[in-house]
């Protein structure tokens, strides 16, 4: 027996394999999708063709904007083209979603600061008025005396 895929001038059997086709989806997925939302750049009001090539052109590159992320996150999925309505451009207001980093500590208590004890203030004691020293009354010189012992011719005291 001769088993070939190509028969030709040859008589044989031909084996195909088996093929399960109960799960197979028998539609192609989504080829075109339909998106409303703000963005950047675009035309207002009028629907416009985007592709997973020209959309950061078309629509103005914008990772911050919710509706850009689900634009790309359609084209990551697999769609071939989007169909966009731009309503409006994103205002800064709109949206407000911080990138956490890091959690967030646990608000704690803030200790206590001790409060300063009052320290009292010495009351000023008197300074005592400064008593005028009394001027010396002027005390008599006795006039001047000789001391000195005189001695005579001969040495004796006088």
């Amino acid at each position: 027996m001769i088993q070939s895929k190509i028969l030709g001038e040859a008589a044989g059997i031909q084996y195909q394999g088996v093929k399960d086709e109960s799960e197979v989806n028998q539609s192609g997925g989504l080829t075109t999708g339909y998106f409303v939302g703000r963005f950047k750049r675009g035309f207002m009001s009028k629907p416009f063709a985007v592709t997973a090539t020209n959309f950061q052109a078309l629509l103005g590159y914008d990772p911050s904007n919710p509706d850009y992320l689900a634009v790309e996150d359609a084209f990551s999925r697999g769609i071939p083209s989007l169909k966009v309505v731009r309503i409006g451009a994103l205002e800064k207001t709109i949206i407000d979603v911080p990138t956490p980093t890091e959690p967030e500590p646990e608000p704690t208590e803030p200790e206590p600061t001790p409060t300063p004890t009052p320290t009292p203030t010495p009351t000023p004691t008197p300074t005592p008025t400064p008593t005028p020293t009394p001027t010396p009354t002027p005390t008599p010189t006795p006039p001047d005396i000789d001391y000195t012992p005189e001695t005579g011719a001969d040495g004796d005291w006088e």
